[in-house]
């Protein structure tokens, strides 16, 4: 899938924040410099979107659903160094999962399916 990079403090804070639409298999790949709980709201975010929290070792730890202009704070369970935001519904629709990888090339990021995750 192709993805939006948010890699600096600007492009992270604003995020897909004030978007009308996000296009089908599409998303905005938040990168940090360091692993921490995440945290994400919908506030200023027209689109309902699902987040998949990532370890820095590129495993999708949690989905969270981020409703819109909801300021309710979503944060990841264990420190996270990615999160992908993408419209929602696309993790079930593309069977991606909890436990699932991620790789990270540019602005592709492709998903591989893994057996036997544990948080």
């Amino acid at each position: 899938m192709k993805v939006e990079l948010a890699n600096d403090n600007e492009s992270r804070a604003t995020g897909l924040m004030y978007r009308k639409k996000l296009d089908k298999d599409s998303g905005m790949l938040f990168t940090f410099d360091n692993s921490d709980h995440l945290s994400f709201w919908g506030k200023n975010t027209y689109i309902p979107l699902e987040v998949a929290f990532i370890t820095k070792d590129k495993v999708i730890s949690s989905v969270r659903e981020i409703i819109p202009l909801e300021v309710r704070v979503i944060r990841s369970e264990i420190p996270c160094l990615y999160a992908l935001e993408v419209n929602h519904g696309f993790f079930e629709s593309a069977n991606v999962s909890v436990g699932d990888s991620v790789e990270i090339n540019g602005d592709e990021v492709t998903f591989v399916k893994k057996e036997n995750f544990e948080q």
